[in-house]
């Protein structure tokens, strides 16, 4: 899904990116299924799992997934996301149709090409839920001007231009999205679209039958609604082969070896204009946790599986919606022994526009990628003499004075991530190799094998996070000592040393000044700024609620490229008549 450049993601704020694209996601989703696979509603006789913090409105949300696997990501969008994205779409739609070309109108005996919309007043679009059955949306478009090229077969063929003016013409449609459980298949139908409101249309005509052309006028200006309707209506269709596409995209297993620097797909990328990333570095002083980030981004291609796994469910308020969301690796998914916790008790979320329940299944994900392709080691080195304590550096000068420490630490299992009220708590299992280094010859000084354990709880404050990190168990079993007698014990001391005052306080601090002390500010993700972010711990979730505003000059410019791309694209005249385009 990323090309070369995204996949230099910073290491640290990967997850959390990650966690944004969703955005772009979930507000698409449009209906369920009626059937008996998925539910939601409040639950009477279970205790809600309350948020530690509660400072707006909230809603109790009782996810009932009949599936045997849990979704990864649920997303909950509700009537305010709506109205501030009908909002921003009556804004934006004036600046992207004009001089637009409208694909070929074609009705008995009449067809209509070229046709370029020269006038586009600020349209006025509704939509709202309906419950049980999907989104109802209305658009009304106060002044709309169209130019074209018209022939009509009328015993004879007449060709012209035209120049049609409508008013207060309104189209409604409703959308219904059926996700087939079983064979893992979506179905979007638009089962209602129509004009609302029939105006009459303003009709000029030129060429050398113009005269005779007004006893048309009905036949011509019926099929001019009724195709501005069918076109409008093929949206959501051609969103949902969109995401198809994407989904099918990052499952597509290939080659470490032979990694493409842009993933082949039919039609431009989007996300390239829509949802760059911008990962320029501040250059930092050479660390070992640098390299481990570098070594994670240049692994592959890393993307999370968006296959639909549980059904849009809608109430009058919202819709939530399940995706898979585990974390693939080179089109690689992790296997089903990576656990998917299911949620019994009602969820409090805020009443904000979006809200996400993270289950953590998908970090774990992440983690098994991590561990399976040998991601998880780290180099340090440093010269004892000036940073051990003073035992320690005795013992530096008689074992070995100009020597340098060499520290490997190698994961030998699987790390484990757990969500708690009180936070996130990573477990990690590794061994500890200490060497001495002296002119390219290394010995043999410790090694050991065992736990560590760090909790972290962000924070979100001014549109960035924070976090305070700490270890909170630590345990190693000394199993090699290339030193015999009293040195033997030194080491031992030595090991202690390593792993709490200088493996620990790297990483330590590294994630100190990123996340507690300097912060790390939101992006904008696909033209989406988060605002009034909120952070909420359940069992076996994150809960994040916040609301959003949507850069409207980057999503013009971005929906521009795209259109122009995808015009290159474009083969021949039959098939740019069937497409939106630019004149």
């Amino acid at each position: 899904m990323f090309g070369k450049k995204n996949r230099q993601i910073h290491f640290s704020i990967y997850l959390f990116y990650f966690l944004l694209v969703f955005l772009s996601i979930s507000i698409k989703a449009q209906d369920r299924e009626e059937n008996d696979h998925a539910t939601i509603k409040p639950q009477i006789n279970a205790g809600p799992i309350n948020p530690s913090h509660r400072l707006r409105p909230y809603q109790i949300l009782a996810i009932i997934d009949k599936n045997e696997k849990s979704a990864g990501i649920y997303s909950r969008f509700s009537q305010k996301g709506v109205n501030h994205l009908t909002e921003l779409a009556s804004d934006v739609l004036p600046e992207i149709l004009q001089r637009m070309v409208l694909p070929t109108i074609e009705q008995a005996g009449l067809r209509i090409k070229n046709i370029v919309i020269t006038r586009f007043d600020r349209p006025d679009i509704r939509a709202k839920y309906i419950s049980g059955h999907g989104v109802e949306i209305k658009v009304t478009l106060p002044m709309l001007q169209i130019n074209g090229e018209f022939k009509l077969n009328f015993l004879f063929a007449i060709k012209g231009q035209l120049r049609a003016v409508m008013q207060n013409l309104t189209i409604g449609m409703k959308v219904h999205i059926h996700r087939d459980m079983i064979t893992h298949t979506t179905n979007v139908t638009v089962y209602e679209c129509k004009v609302v409101t029939h105006v009459p249309i303003e009709f000029k005509f030129f060429g050398p039958t113009a005269a005779g052309m007004g006893m048309f006028e009905e036949k011509i200006g019926s099929a001019i609604q009724k195709g501005l309707s069918e076109n409008v209506c093929l949206v959501p269709g051609l969103v949902k082969t969109f995401l198809e596409a994407k989904r099918k995209e990052i499952l597509t297993k290939f080659d470490t070896n032979d990694l493409p620097s842009t993933t082949k797909t039919v039609g431009p990328l989007f996300e390239n204009y829509l949802c760059g990333i911008d990962t320029t570095k501040t250059p930092d002083q050479e660390n070992p946790i640098d390299k481990l980030e570098e070594s994670i981004a240049n692994s592959g291609i890393w993307g999370p599986d968006l296959t639909l796994t549980f059904p849009p469910t809608f109430s009058d308020q919202g819709v939530i919606v399940g995706i898979d969301g585990g974390i693939v690796l080179n089109g690689e998914k992790t296997p089903d022994t990576v656990a998917r916790p299911k949620f019994s008790n009602g969820i409090v979320v805020r009443d904000q526009m979006l809200s996400l329940i993270v289950n953590e299944y998908v970090p774990n994900t992440f983690l098994y990628h991590l561990y399976n392709k040998n991601l998880g080691t780290i180099h340090a080195s440093f010269n004892v003499r000036d940073k051990a304590p003073g035992g320690l550096k005795s013992l530096a000068k008689l074992a070995c004075p100009d020597c340098k420490i060499l520290v490997e630490a190698n994961l030998t299992s699987l790390p484990a991530l757990d969500i708690d009220d009180n936070g996130i708590a990573v477990t990690i299992n590794g061994i500890i190799d200490l060497k001495f280094l002296r002119e390219n010859l290394s010995s043999e000084l410790v090694g050991a094998e065992g736990k560590v354990r760090v909790r972290v709880k962000p924070r979100f404050r001014q549109r960035k996070i924070y976090s305070e990190i700490s270890m909170t168990d630590v345990d190693f079993n000394i199993y090699k000592i290339g030193m015999n007698g009293i040195f033997a014990n030194t080491a031992r001391k030595l090991l202690d040393f390593i792993v709490l005052n200088a493996i620990w306080p790297k990483i330590q601090n590294r994630l100190r000044f990123l996340i507690d002390q300097r912060g790390i500010e939101l992006p904008k993700i696909c033209g989406v700024e988060l605002n009034n972010l909120h952070i909420d711990y359940i069992r076996h979730a994150v809960v994040l609620s916040t609301d959003f505003t949507v850069d409207k000059n980057h999503l013009l410019h971005s929906f521009k490229q795209f259109m122009d791309d995808d015009l290159r694209n474009t083969e021949t005249v039959k098939e740019l008549n069937k497409k939106f385009h630019y004149l």
